[in-house]
């Protein structure tokens, strides 16, 4: 006789519960994948781009591109839906909270509109961070340090920091609503380096989806129910209770129709303060370890503002950071990406996404806003990642998502997901 199929639930359908999922159906169980958006992805997603002639083109608005050497996670499941990737534009602007124009890195090479006292010295030091900073990961004398104490043991210049790197610092989604010089060195680099922009291999082949990255979450969304997995989209999850012999998983259609499935499994691949509000039936350590997680709000606004963009057009960049100045800006992270040269879009009207914008886009030329929440990296969040360990499996619960691998990036949330999963078929 043919054993029963284990019945598993994995709440969240972005790239952790994507990834759990693809593990789990493949080794061919009963596996229901519960999403509150109409579409799977989280915060790989695309907005519909108004065209001039009244049509619309989707664009990329979230995780835009992938570094091909760290992304391995993606890449393989890339390789496994046959998507084809190009590599995308990777110049880089720096500019003042108004606009003003400082300098860029077009191709590779530097334009200034406003030069530093030392010019040839700023470039050196962009250079030599670049080979130097990596050295931190494996110095478990840093663990601790912040980005300013690193830069003042190796006598980096006032202009190199306020110029280049605090903005760029400033620029990275998993930094705190701090002052960059406070940010914990290790976190900031290991981000950096996944990225592909710190190291001694070169500029990151950092590639995108033809078409577009959200492309893959559809086209894993069709590849998941061919391999006969169940998709739950537009439905909201309200409750878990573990009972004595099997879990219990409440959930409400975007129709109001009220569901109940009995699982025998349940992988939680939503972002950490959603976890506890979902578990009916919560322990001490779970709410303990749960409640340490720290995690930021913000904001991304799709538009087509140019005053979020560097006055001098010349200085247009894929990446546009901001120098602050004058106490402004307020809020971090902040960061605008200018999607028509970073993935080379032919025909598409000039379109912004600028994360946590420091000057309100023009209504009229705002097409959407989408608001979401990531882990921060803070001396305490890789600590209690490492609790959670200690959580998994535990009454047949399984946890995934970014939060639990630094540095908390799509890749990191991709293979969380694929870790929960074999710990789950493990036992098995």
């Amino acid at each position: 006789m043919t054993p029963t199929p284990t019945k598993i639930g994995i709440i969240g359908g972005g790239a952790a519960g994507m990834g759990a999922a693809y593990r789990l159906v493949a080794a061919g169980h009963d596996v229901h994948l519960f999403e509150v958006d109409p579409r799977l992805g989280g915060d790989c997603f695309g907005v519909d781009m108004p065209m001039p002639d009244g049509s619309t083109r989707r664009i990329d608005a979230g995780v835009s591109d992938f570094n091909m050497q760290t992304f391995v996670a993606v890449k393989a499941l890339l390789d496994e839906l046959k998507l084809d990737y190009h590599p995308i534009t990777q110049n880089a602007s720096f500019s003042y909270p108004d606009g003003d124009s400082v300098y860029a890195f077009i191709d590779g090479e530097p334009r200034f509109v406003q030069e530093p006292d030392d010019k040839e010295r700023f470039l050196s030091e962009i250079a030599r961070f670049r080979s130097q900073c990596v050295e931190v990961l494996d110095d478990e004398r840093c663990t601790d340090w912040t980005l300013q104490r690193w830069l003042d043991a190796h006598d980096y210049s006032q202009p190199f920091r306020d110029l280049y790197l605090y903005p760029r610092a400033i620029g990275a989604f998993p930094m705190p609503n701090t002052p960059a010089a406070e940010y914990r060195v290790r976190t900031i680099v290991a981000f950096w380096r996944m990225h592909g922009i710190v190291g001694d291999d070169g500029p990151a082949p950092r590639m995108c989806v033809e078409g577009g990255m959200y492309r893959y979450c559809d086209a894993f969304q069709h590849w998941f129910v061919r391999q006969g997995g169940q998709l739950h989209c537009a439905t909201r999850v309200v409750g878990v209770a573990r009972r004595r012999d099997h879990i219990e998983l409440r959930a409400v259609t975007r129709g109001d129709e009220h569901i109940t499935h009995k699982l025998d499994h349940v992988v939680f691949a939503t972002n950490s303060n959603e976890v506890i509000p979902l578990i009916e039936d919560a322990t001490d350590d779970e709410r303990s370890i749960y409640a340490e997680f720290p995690y930021q709000r913000a904001r991304l606004s799709i538009h087509q503002d140019t005053r979020l963009m560097p006055s001098d057009r010349a200085c247009w960049a894929a990446y546009n950071y901001v120098v602050p100045r004058d106490g402004q800006p307020e809020v971090y992270p902040i960061i605008t990406f200018y999607p028509n040269q970073m993935l080379s879009l032919d025909g598409v009207p000039d379109v912004f996404v600028t994360m946590n914008p420091h000057i309100e886009p023009i209504p009229d030329k705002t097409i959407t806003n989408r608001f979401f929440v990531h882990p921060v990296g803070i001396n305490r969040t890789a600590e209690v990642a490492k609790r959670i360990d200690t959580l998994q499996g535990k009454r047949n619960t399984w946890y995934a998502g970014s939060y639990l691998r630094e540095p908390w990036v799509h890749e990191q949330a991709l293979a969380s997901g694929f870790q929960a999963a074999d710990r789950l078929l493990a036992v098995l």
